[in-house]
């Protein structure tokens, strides 16, 4: 689905970063579309809408109340495993036992 009228800056912001679709505007946080210079409230606002009315959100914040901050190059191809090791490192980090049982399988494998 291609992009409702959010004004000329705002869509250039987002092209230029390759987002040229409510799809592609769908895998990305609110805060940072507004961190993109002409991307401001209105067109959050509109966007949000237009998602809404085709079953899609913008990608969900992720609250931490961890007492660390997790950065770094994860050079994974493959997301789904990339978040896998994220939620692992940070589980381990937090101590959450529950969350840690959930990811470490059968088929984890963990070599240093």
């Amino acid at each position: 689905m291609t992009l409702p009228k959010i004004g000329k800056p705002a869509t250039r912001a987002l092209n230029s970063q390759g987002i040229y679709t409510l799809e592609a505007v769908s895998q990305y946080t609110k805060s940072s579309l507004m961190e993109m210079h002409g991307v401001g409230p209105k067109a959050i606002s509109i966007l949000e809408q237009a998602l809404f009315q085709h079953q899609l959100h913008f990608k969900t914040e992720v609250q931490s109340s961890l007492p660390f901050k997790l950065t770094g190059d994860v050079s994974c191809n493959h997301a789904p495993k990339r978040q896998q090791m994220i939620d692992f490192i940070v589980a381990t980090a937090a101590l959450d036992i529950e969350l840690l049982r959930s990811l470490v399988t059968t088929e984890f494998i963990w070599s240093v």
